[in-house]
């Protein structure tokens, strides 16, 4: 490695492809290629109460496919049990004193939840106080809530004007564009060409490195693992593939959830396998996308929410349902946890929910 070559990071988190990364490609170009991937999990996370093996195991899953990309496309991804600022910490002074190369960038892709915006707040600044360029770009959303309000300068509560307004926007178009060469990546699917110049070995040179705490929570997670769905972006790019040959059927289809005419896709927007605007771009507007695309307007405009009204993370959007009484009753909720309610719909989709991890979205709104 050249040591007077410069070098960035990239901290991955809900967005783990390389096709159309937006502030992974831009550090890439800042860099000529020297940029290593870096990702953070707090071991913490598996005691929490609302913890799930099977959403884990693919979640670690997708880092694994992650890793393996860009191990083929030059690059690398370190995975370390720490939480952000720590990691980071732990990363820099590990470097500096084994007398390595420090990085001189950092990029990550911006999120919108309120816990995510106090956390990238704080690194941002943490950041540029270790002497770093901090990046940032918009990639989990086609459109941010900063760029789209009403006439009045207030934000949208009701879905049907936030999408007329939505659809109308001009950034739609060039940011639907802007996706091509990432859907071409993803239909060739080749990986001959080298955009990473630079591994985490490279930048040791010898030295010890940090240990990687990916295959250590696999090896943890590795009975809740059987039978996922396959992971990472080019699965989640064959899912829309095949998705798009029943596109037709859809605005029928999906009121009927033993036909299986729904999508599959959300496993792979949370994560960032995939983005809105992937979607957008390789279904194109027309008739028959139309009523699928309107469901991920509805994706949006709930982020658009979440940011202009963040106390609707624990609470209700209305005052008037603030006070709601519940009967608490926990023969009932035992009931529906299992399926056993007496409402076939609902039941249907909570022994769908225990045996498959997932759920239609009509089943859901039931």
């Amino acid at each position: 490695m050249n040591h007077s070559a410069s070098w960035g990071l990239h901290w991955f988190r809900r967005d783990l492809r390389f096709a159309g990364n937006t502030a992974l490609l831009a550090n890439l170009e800042r860099h000529q290629g020297r940029v290593l991937g870096i990702f953070f999990f707090d071991s913490n996370f598996l005691s929490r109460p609302d913890f799930s093996k099977r959403r884990f195991a693919f979640f670690l899953e997708t880092l694994k496919a992650l890793r393996q990309e860009l191990m083929e496309l030059g690059g690398d991804l370190l995975v370390l049990d720490a939480l952000p600022k720590q990691g980071f910490d732990q990363l820099l002074e590990h470097l500096k004193s084994a007398g390595k190369s420090l990085p001189t960038s950092c990029s990550f892709n911006r999120d919108y939840e309120p816990f995510a915006r106090n956390r990238d707040k704080d690194i941002y600044h943490f950041l540029k106080e270790k002497g770093l360029l901090v990046h940032t770009a918009r990639d989990h959303l086609l459109i941010e809530p900063r760029e789209l309000s009403r006439p009045d300068g207030g934000y949208y509560q009701i879905f049907t004007p936030f999408s007329k307004r939505w659809f109308d926007s001009p950034l739609l178009t060039s940011r639907i564009a802007e996706e091509k060469p990432g859907l071409k990546y993803l239909i060739q699917n080749k990986r001959s060409e080298k955009p990473f110049q630079l591994t985490w070995r490279q930048v040791f040179q010898g030295g010890l490195l940090l240990t990687d705490q990916l295959d250590i929570f696999i090896e943890k997670t590795a009975q809740a693992s059987k039978d996922l769905p396959k992971a990472g972006s080019q699965a989640a790019f064959k899912c829309l593939e095949h998705f798009s040959k029943h596109l037709s059927q859809y605005a029928q289809g999906r009121d009927y959830p033993a036909r299986k005419l729904t999508s599959d896709l959300s496993i792979y927007l949370k994560n960032g396998s995939l983005t809105t605007a992937q979607i957008f771009s390789y279904l194109g507007q027309d008739s028959f996308s139309y009523p699928f695309l309107r469901q991920l307007v509805w994706r949006e405009f709930y982020y658009h929410i979440l940011w202009h009204k963040p106390e609707v993370e624990t609470g209700a959007f209305l005052d008037k349902y603030k006070h709601l009484r519940w009967e608490n009753n926990n023969e009932f909720f035992a009931a529906w946890k299992t399926g056993q309610t007496g409402f076939p719909i609902i039941d249907a989709g909570m022994r769908q929910l225990i045996s498959t991890g997932g759920m239609p979205n009509r089943d859901r709104k039931s």
